[in-house]
């Protein structure tokens, strides 16, 4: 069961041919055209929050909070890991 509210919206890229949401542990990316199948998958212990480019690049930004003896962490992806793969490594 999804416990946070946060991620429910859709985020699209600049020219809306993908669109994400967070999930539990993870983001999950979607080709526009086909929203009943995760084209993609972005796994990250612990994320809570994420943002798409509005660039031409198709990038993302992923936030995980503070957790305990643990900082928190801030990263970016750009297209160039963005193949169709699943589980991409940060």
């Amino acid at each position: 069961m999804q416990k946070s509210q946060t991620g429910w919206n859709l985020q699209y890229s600049h020219d809306e041919k993908y669109c994400a949401r967070v999930v539990t542990n993870e983001v999950q990316f979607y080709e526009s055209a086909n929203l009943a199948q995760v084209w993609s998958k972005l796994r990250v212990e612990g994320v809570s929050d994420f943002a798409v480019s509005p660039g031409q690049a198709h990038s993302v930004a992923v936030f995980v909070p503070e957790k305990k003896v643990f900082s928190m962490l801030t990263t970016a992806e750009t297209d160039a890991n963005f193949n169709g793969r699943d589980n991409l490594p940060l």
